[in-house]
C-alpha cells in the first residue's frame, strides 16, 4: 500500500507502516460499521477531513493522545486497533 506524492517532476511512493496501515484500517472497518462517513469522524474529533483519510491508509501516524480519542468517539477500547491475530510488525 502507497501513495503517491507529486513534487515538481518527481513522483514519491510513500509506504505506509505496517503498523500504521493496521490501525488505519481498523478505524475505516469501525467508521464503516457505524455508518459514519469519514467527514462526520472528522468532524467528530474536530480534525480536518483529510487526515481521517491519511489515517485510513497508514500515510500519517496517530498519536496516543487523538488515538484515545479515535476509540472513544468510535466506541471501542485501545486494544481494538491492534487486535488482529495476523498482524506482525
Amino acid at each position: 500500500m502507497g501513495v503517491r506524492i507529486r513534487q515538481g517532476s518527481n513522483i514519491y511512493l510513500l509506504r505506509a507502516a505496517p503498523l500504521d496501515a493496521h490501525i488505519g484500517g481498523q478505524i475505516k472497518a469501525r467508521r464503516t460499521e457505524l455508518g459514519l462517513t469519514s467527514k462526520q469522524l472528522a468532524t467528530a474529533l474536530r480534525l480536518p477531513d483529510a487526515r481521517i483519510a491519511a489515517y485510513e491508509i497508514g500515510s500519517q501516524h496517530i498519536g496516543p493522545e487523538e488515538l484515545s480519542q479515535m476509540a472513544q468517539t468510535l466506541g471501542v477500547n485501545l486494544a481494538y486497533f491492534y487486535a488482529e491475530p495476523s498482524f506482525s510488525p
